[in-house]
């Protein structure tokens, strides 16, 4: 059995899939004060699914990426590219996952221990950015047409990516823990890329409340507003509810189906 195990600098959460398909998900209360290495080890003797035997994990974890472009990978000098861009310390690790149909390799930071702690629990680890699941899912729809740029809210945070031709034309996140400001962060990607309101449009992803009111929101400034429904992941039976499993869990599981 596989255990998929999110986290998030908040959150923490763990989804398994029965033999028959059905998911089951159980979210985790983080426990502040604690480092998330702290709590995850904790769970292993609290967590309801955690009590069974798993061989392997597949771990979702929100941190920030670098995105290189194929062609100029380089696996050695990825940590150093890395720190360019983002702070890291000496408690933390820089992976690579291929962001495959993208011609992309995606750099993204890991702490130490957290990586020790699933390694001496999980005979096999994977771990990928939430977004993986999110940039395969959107490449298995239509991109064609009017030009388009992608939202997806989670975790208090905007991941805005557009595409084109097979590629990453734009791609960064943003803090929303405040509506204003991140409609303002979009807007901004938006002209950046010389896209205009009348003319393309915006796909807002499944999101909860924070996505619902950025669509209504951003809708004043820009007249092509769609909202990506759950039609992908709905033939999916969870069990304990799909309210609070984030859309990239949700779609992970879409994704095994046969």
């Amino acid at each position: 059995m596989r255990l998929v195990i999110r986290i998030s600098n908040n959150s923490l959460s763990f989804a398994t899939a029965a033999a028959d398909g059905t998911v089951s998900f159980e979210p985790y209360p983080v426990r502040g004060g604690m480092s998330m290495a702290a709590n995850l080890r904790q769970a292993f003797g609290e967590s309801h699914l955690m009590a069974d035997t798993y061989h392997s994990t597949h771990v979702l974890l929100d941190s920030p990426v670098l995105l290189i472009p194929a062609e100029e990978f380089v696996p050695d000098s990825a940590p150093q590219l890395y720190a360019y861009a983002y702070a890291t310390g000496r408690a933390e690790a820089v992976e690579c996952c291929p962001v495959d149909g993208l011609s992309a390799v995606a750099a993204f930071a890991v702490n130490r221990d957290l990586r020790l702690v699933l390694d001496d629990n999980f005979r096999d680890v994977a771990i990928v950015p939430v977004m993986h699941t999110v940039w395969h899912h959107i490449l298995g729809h239509s991109i064609t047409g009017r030009r388009k740029m992608y939202v997806y809210i989670h975790d208090k945070r905007m991941d805005v990516f557009a595409i084109r031709h097979g590629r990453f034309a734009f791609a960064n996140a943003y803090d929303a823990s405040r509506q204003t400001d991140a409609v303002y962060y979009l807007l901004s990607a938006w002209k950046q890329m010389g896209y205009k309101p009348a003319d393309d449009e915006l796909v807002v992803l499944p999101g909860g409340a924070d996505a619902d009111g950025f669509a209504a929101a951003v809708g004043g400034y820009i007249t092509n507003v769609a909202r990506l429904g759950t039609d992908a992941v709905t033939a999916t039976t969870l069990d304990g509810g799909t309210a609070q499993m984030p859309f990239d869990m949700q779609l992970y599981f879409a994704a095994q189906r046969p």
